[in-house]
């Protein structure tokens, strides 16, 4: 015979013992057993009190009580029919009216003679009666004193049950140091009790055709982890409806009941496509829209895991088909491109660059920050709206999940990852179970480049012996990642386990460090700002062109012309980074001596000794070298009627490698 679940067992141990028990958790559900299955809650409590019942001897009476139907409270078993009171008299007085009438009907009249049956009164809904709260008035307390009176007073084998969804809601003082009350969670159904259920529903369903195989029942009963039993019921019945004969197909109704999709984008990506995902992430392919540049070692991890994910083979070692499809940790500099690179995978499965939930952690540093993501408890502000990771992934379950800065998050969030790396679902504030399995998961953080010992000194220190060895350097700057990540989580916050589930998945990326790199990805971002100035112009009809011989002059950065009526700004070539020391630039426009930078331009932490910069700085720095000729230009046009061309490209050029932008409008489309 199988064994009850743990939870039954001590429901079991428990009557037989205590007098008074709460029960809590997952209250609402349909249940099962070896022998049996409940439709509700208050059946299942009936059937084991009558079976205490005649452990003892005795005949046995099980009344529900809830407050709406008052003193309609009795619900007999056996042949009497139910008795009919008033209905509640109303309010606090009601109620203290009911626990009276269930105070003499368990303990009254019984005397000092033999107990003739053994009474049960189920409370149900008890955390609403007179819930949790900081202080009480007259009236409350006044209930609450009768309420305690009575589970003081009911002795064996009689007993009072209360029934709440969480045991948080009652006031404490009834089941603190009170060794006649035991409280009991019951917890989701686990795979037992699945497997349990689907055999007796299978035996009394109504869809005789379908007979699915032990194999298929067994993988139905191990892809539905963290369901409801009433759930469970539901996926079945759609499975039967379709005379599910295959796992896969049962997989396909699984996901269109979660997500209200067939078929799981991940499982329609190309074969095609995977051979070339290398090419598309890093933009090399002919229609490629941006990409990562310079990190190929991180996107030949990523194009293994999506290969694993395309074949359906993610968590194949372990039991838990709902783990993310994908999970890493991005560590590098900042503006290296492990952001871009999240963008670049959700564009590559979901068709979209925005597919992206992301989260600041540095937002969430407070103690309480967790409940901000989860939802916050029972009772306090903004309970009922639910989380913010839960809400989100529930609306979009097929997503990027980017956790930004990792280690800037409060300890306690690495709890919620924890349970979203092991079992792929999360539990929110309001009970809903979300689900992981069609997301994929990446961290990023700075850990290495922070300004503390062992890592920021170490790195500056790579960079710095190893500028003129690219490859060298780059391998060593990966390993110096790889070390301090592991160092963060095994040391500094003392949370090895969670480092066992990520080691094999932490992503190093390389610095930038090579020029032809460098122009790569000022190019790309020449290719944005063409793409943005067309989008916000489309109604004028106007359009960029930028020559992309401007990318080098624009890795330097540039400088401002002294002379207030030529007002340029002046372009540093890469040459130009000697002449900036001994201030011999000049404005070739004008030939005035120029405003020499305060700072490099703005690049990667721990730089190459030039003003290099990954994806996020060049962005930023052609923005600043750019946007005000190009604002001038626009504004010289506003009344100007139809379309044109803005094209820009280097202008007259001047001592030390700087030169001028020239900015030359095109009538025409």
């Amino acid at each position: 015979m199988t064994a009850a679940p743990a939870w039954q067992q001590g429901l079991a141990r428990n009557l037989s013992q205590r007098p008074v028990l709460i029960v809590h958790g997952n209250i609402r559900d349909r249940y099962v057993d070896a022998t049996d299955d409940y439709p509700h809650l208050r059946s299942l409590l009936t059937s084991r009190l009558q079976g205490c019942a005649r452990s003892a001897q005795l005949p046995s009476s099980v009344r529900i009580y809830d407050w709406v139907r008052g003193q309609r409270l009795w619900a007999h078993e056996g042949s009497d029919p139910p008795k009919v009171g008033n209905g509640p008299a109303g309010g606090i007085e009601g109620l203290a009216v009911d626990l009276q009438m269930i105070s003499d009907w368990l303990v009254g009249g019984e005397g000092d003679g033999p107990v003739a049956m053994a009474k049960t009164a189920i409370i149900d809904y008890s955390d609403l009666l007179v819930p949790y709260q900081q202080s009480y008035d007259d009236n409350q307390r006044l209930l609450l004193i009768r309420l305690e009176k009575l589970l003081g007073n009911v002795q064996l084998p009689h007993h009072v049950v209360l029934l709440a969804l969480e045991d948080s809601w009652l006031p404490p003082h009834l089941y603190t140091q009170a060794p006649a009350v035991a409280t009991l969670r019951i917890p989701l159904p686990e795979e037992r009790e699945r497997k349990l259920f689907l055999q007796r529903w299978l035996q009394g369903s109504s869809l005789a055709s379908w007979q699915p195989t032990s194999e298929l029942q067994d993988a139905v009963v191990r892809m539905t982890s963290g369901l409801y039993l009433r759930e469970f019921a539901d996926v079945a019945g759609k499975m039967g409806a379709e005379s599910v004969g295959g796992e896969e197909h049962a997989r396909e109704v699984l996901i269109e009941w979660r997500t209200g999709r067939r078929v799981s984008p991940w499982a329609e990506i190309e074969t095609k496509r995977l051979q070339n995902v290398d090419k598309v992430l890093s933009g090399q392919m002919p229609d490629a829209h941006g990409g990562v540049v310079g990190q190929e070692e991180a996107i030949r991890r990523v194009s293994e895991s999506l290969v694993i994910a395309r074949a359906g083979l993610t968590g194949l070692a372990t039991s838990h088909e709902q783990k993310p499809k994908m999970v890493f940790v991005f560590a590098g500099p900042t503006g290296v491109g492990k952001t871009e690179l999240a963008r670049q995978i959700a564009e590559f499965v979901f068709g979209d660059k925005d597919a992206i939930i992301r989260f600041d952690m540095s937002e969430y540093k407070g103690e309480f920050t967790v409940s901000r993501l989860l939802g916050a408890p029972p009772g306090y502000v903004g309970h009922e709206q639910g989380g913010q990771l839960t809400t989100q992934v529930n609306e979009r379950p097929f997503s990027i999940l980017l956790f930004d800065e990792i280690e800037k998050g409060d300890e306690r969030i690495l709890d919620v990852f924890l349970q979203i790396l092991d079992d792929g679902r999360l539990t929110d504030s309001r009970g809903q179970t979300v689900f992981f399995g069609e997301t994929a998961v990446i961290f990023t953080t700075n850990v290495g480049a922070r300004n503390i010992e062992h890592e920021r000194p170490v790195f500056d220190r790579i960079m710095r012996e190893l500028s003129g060895e690219p490859e060298a350097c780059k391998r060593e700057v990966r390993r110096h990642f790889q070390r301090c990540v592991e160092r963060f989580f095994s040391d500094e916050i003392g949370r090895p386990e969670l480092f066992n589930r990520l080691r094999g998945n932490v992503v190093p990326f390389n610095p930038i460090v090579e020029d032809d790199v460098r122009i790569k990805i000022a190019s790309q971002s020449l290719a944005v700002m063409e793409a943005q100035f067309a989008e916000r112009n489309r109604e004028r009809q106007l359009s960029l062109s930028i020559d992309r011989a401007l990318a080098p002059f624009l890795l330097t950065g540039w400088a401002a012309c002294v002379n207030a009526i030529c007002d340029r700004r002046v372009l540093l070539d890469a040459d130009a980074a000697v002449e900036v020391d001994n201030g011999d630039l000049t404005c070739p426009a004008c030939g005035s001596a120029v405003e020499l930078p305060q700072a490099p331009a703005s690049g990667d932490e721990g730089g190459s000794g030039r003003a290099g910069f990954g994806g996020r700085g060049v962005a930023d720095d052609i923005e600043a070298a750019l946007s005000f000729e190009l604002a001038l230009a626009l504004l010289e046009r506003e009344h100007l009627p139809g379309p044109g061309t803005l094209m820009v490209g280097l202008g007259a050029r001047g001592t030390g490698g700087t030169a001028v932008v020239d900015v030359v409008w095109q009538d025409g489309p």
